[in-house]
């Protein structure tokens, strides 16, 4: 996907503080990544900031790697080749971000969430298991990580960041 292509289906709010956006056009991304390791020369960085740790400040770092697409809240200090990308709330842009990259996969798919205090990974195994006998593909998103089939993605946290739930529903 084109990085104008991403920013038209996203809608998010967003200004250019640094690069043209249409140099970059023609490049497509694989990737949409906020782990600076995982930055490369086909990805777009998305600085998120954290509890104790801001994305903001592995820009160069990732710039090092060969990423020249970045999405930021603030104007950040690279050199002129790069593509900055400023919106008001990075976190809350990436969902937008991450749907549009995957095709928007929650149109193709009946989604069931649950939520409460006690219980939820017994509910959901139940209603997974109900479906799959009835002859439904489901999969699910949990404390044990993602499950589709015979395939279990574990993932780092309880509840994914919203570009791996994304990536997960396009599987």
């Amino acid at each position: 996907m084109t990085i104008t292509k991403l920013l038209c289906e996203s809608g998010i709010a967003y200004t250019v503080s640094q690069g043209d956006l249409t140099a970059w056009d023609g490049m497509d991304l694989s990737a949409l990544v906020y782990d600076s390791r995982r930055a490369s020369a086909d990805t777009a960085f998305v600085c998120l900031p954290g509890v104790r740790v801001d994305g903001h400040d592995f820009a160069a770092a990732v710039y090092e790697a060969g990423c020249r697409i970045f999405f930021a809240e603030h104007p950040l200090d690279l050199p002129a080749d790069a593509l900055v990308i400023v919106c008001d709330d990075t976190r809350a842009s990436l969902p937008y971000l991450s749907d549009a990259f995957f095709d928007h996969p929650q149109r193709e798919l009946t989604l069931i969430g649950v939520t409460g205090t006690k219980g939820k990974t017994t509910i959901v195994n139940l209603i997974a298991s109900a479906a799959n006998d009835a002859g439904f593909g489901c999969g699910t998103i949990g404390t044990i990580g993602i499950t589709y089939g015979d395939t279990l993605l574990p993932t780092v946290n309880s509840t994914p960041e919203s570009y791996e739930i994304h990536r997960a529903l396009r599987l």
